[in-house]
C-alpha cells in the first residue's frame, strides 16, 4: 500500500511563527534518503511532486526518497525567510532537522534540501551556513540576484565543505531590473547572468557542482521535467 501524504505543524521558537508541514514516507523508510522540500505549496500543488515522489519510488536504481513539504505560509514570510536569512537557516538545521529525525523519517544521512527561485537561494544560503546538517542541494532556477548577487558575494570569502549541488535556469530567464511583489524586492541582474556567477564561484570552492541550463524560463512545468536527472546524480 502506497504510504499517505500526513500533514503536521512545526513550532518555530527561533522564528516564533508555526509551520505546515507534510511528509511522504517511502515504503523502506530505514534505507531511503530524505529530500526536504521548501516552498511546499509550489511543488505540491503547481508542480504535483506527490505523484512524482511516488513514480520515483517505484523504480529499482536509485534509492528511495522519503519527502517532507515545508510551507512558506503566505507571500509575506516567503519575502522575508528565503533571502538568506540567518535565523531561518538555523530555523532549518536546529528545529526542523532534529524534528525529521524525533519521527523516524531522517536515517544516517541529513536531508538533502531543494527549492525554487527564492526558495532555491535559501536552501543555498542555509547549507552555506550549515554545511555538516545537509547532504546535498537542489537549487531550481535559486534568485542569486537578491541584493546584487549578495550570496555570490559572500561565497567568495568564506570556504565551507558543502555537499554535491545541483544548479539549473533557464536560458529565457534573461528579465533584468524589475521588482516583485509583495515587497517589492528589486531583482537588479537576470536570473541567467546571477546563477552563471554563483556557479563559478562555488566551483572556485571546489564544491562539487552540477549547473544545468534548459530551454524554457521560470517554469514549474521545466523543474519538474529535470526532477530524475538531477536527483540521480546527486545520488550518483
Amino acid at each position: 500500500m502506497a504510504s499517505m501524504l500526513t500533514q503536521h505543524i512545526i513550532d518555530s521558537s527561533l522564528l516564533g511563527e508555526s509551520y505546515p508541514i507534510w511528509a511522504l514516507r517511502s515504503p523502506n523508510p530505514i534505507q531511503s534518503r530524505v529530500c526536504l522540500f521548501l516552498d511546499a505549496e509550489i511543488y505540491l500543488h503547481r508542480m504535483e511532486i506527490e505523484q512524482w515522489v511516488r513514480e520515483w519510488n517505484e523504480k529499482t536504481d536509485v534509492p528511495a526518497i522519503t519527502a517532507a513539504f515545508l510551507s512558506h505560509i503566505d507571500p509575506e514570510h516567503r519575502h522575508r525567510d528565503y533571502i538568506c536569512n540567518e535565523s531561518y537557516a538555523h530555523f532549518l538545521a536546529e528545529e526542523v532537522n532534529p524534528w525529521l529525525r524525533n519521527r523516524g523519517l531522517l536515517g544516517d544521512h541529513p536531508p538533502i534540501l531543494v527549492g525554487l527561485s527564492l526558495s532555491g537561494l535559501a536552501a543555498i544560503h542555509a547549507v552555506w551556513s550549515h554545511p555538516h546538517d545537509f547532504s546535498g542541494i537542489l537549487a531550481q532556477s535559486p534568485s542569486a540576484w537578491w541584493n546584487d548577487e549578495w550570496l555570490t558575494r559572500n561565497l567568495n570569502t568564506v570556504q565551507t565543505n558543502m555537499p554535491k549541488t545541483w544548479l539549473s535556469v533557464g536560458l529565457q530567464e534573461t528579465e533584468e531590473d524589475v521588482f516583485h511583489p509583495p515587497s517589492a524586492i528589486h531583482q537588479k541582474n537576470s536570473q541567467i547572468a546571477s546563477c552563471r556567477r554563483l556557479k563559478e564561484t562555488l566551483e572556485s570552492t571546489d564544491l562539487e557542482i552540477h549547473l544545468h541550463e534548459y530551454e524554457g524560463g521560470h517554469d514549474p512545468a521545466c523543474w519538474r521535467t529535470e526532477l530524475d536527472m538531477a536527483f540521480r546524480w546527486i545520488f550518483s
